[in-house]
């Protein structure tokens, strides 16, 4: 996990959907996507609870203050 992965990850956060934390990040949503995929992936939870809107999991409220 890098700065950048987190920095993404906060984006997410922030504004509630993968596209606009792209704008936010200067990425493509596509990238944005990756990075949550590949930080879900090491730390073997599911961050964000998927459907018509994005938000915190249980695990991922857990993860947000580190």
């Amino acid at each position: 996990m890098d700065r950048f992965t987190l920095e993404c990850f906060l984006a997410v956060v922030e504004t509630g959907s993968f596209t606009k934390a792209a704008i936010k990040v200067n990425r493509t949503q596509s990238a944005i996507t990756q990075r949550i995929n590949s930080l879900e992936n090491e730390l073997g939870k599911k961050l964000f609870e998927r459907g018509k809107s994005i938000k915190l999991s249980k695990d991922g409220e857990t993860f947000l203050p580190y």
